[in-house]
């Protein structure tokens, strides 16, 4: 799950307000506004994360929900990328694969819900995505579906350093790809 998906999770079971969390959490509705939208990101382990986690478990504990600022701080951390994740590692690796593996870019903005030119650019290292643990997590679900054909199998186990057998089950073969496109190559 993304953080966007994560943070409007919360506040649509707590039945609370981008504003009433910026009054308990301290940081501004805009703020909050672009992170329910998608548009930003906190960083992982950030004090701006803290602050917004204990507004959400103030605002359930309000409400009598049980909700503690550890487990809410937990789940919304674990929904941004870590630090060893580097985005352009992800993208180095996000344009090998494009080249490699033939991949329409096309298809995959339509999979992504992106512009084809922006997910273009992606390929070429000429722009990053905001939000690069799902960009990664889509990229690598709409792989691990499409990849079928015994060749398309080839070249990504050669790539992952993994054997054929592994990429045919598709959950494995998403985690794999995911692995790989964070690390140096």
């Amino acid at each position: 799950m993304t953080f966007q998906d994560n943070l409007n999770n919360y506040l649509t079971v707590l039945g609370c307000t981008a504003k009433e969390l910026s009054l308990l959490c301290g940081v501004s509705e805009a703020t909050i506004s672009r992170y329910r939208s998608g548009a930003r990101i906190p960083e992982y382990g950030s004090d701006i994360l803290r602050s917004i986690a204990c507004g959400i478990s103030s605002a359930a504990e309000k409400r009598n929900i049980p909700c503690s600022f550890e487990d809410v701080y937990n789940d919304m951390n674990n929904s941004l990328p870590h630090p060893d994740c580097s985005k352009d590692t992800v993208i180095r690796n996000f344009g090998t694969l494009v080249g490699k593996m033939h991949i329409n870019l096309t298809d995959l903005a339509d999979f992504l819900n992106y512009n084809p030119s922006y997910i273009s650019r992606i390929s070429l290292q000429q722009r990053k995505p905001a939000d690069v643990k799902g960009f990664l997590e889509g990229v690598c679900d709409f792989v691990s579906r499409r990849v079928s054909d015994r060749n398309d199998l080839e070249i990504l186990a050669g790539l992952t350093g993994v054997s054929v057998g592994e990429l045919q089950d598709q959950n494995l073969c998403a985690r794999i790809l995911n692995e790989w496109m964070r690390r140096e190559h």
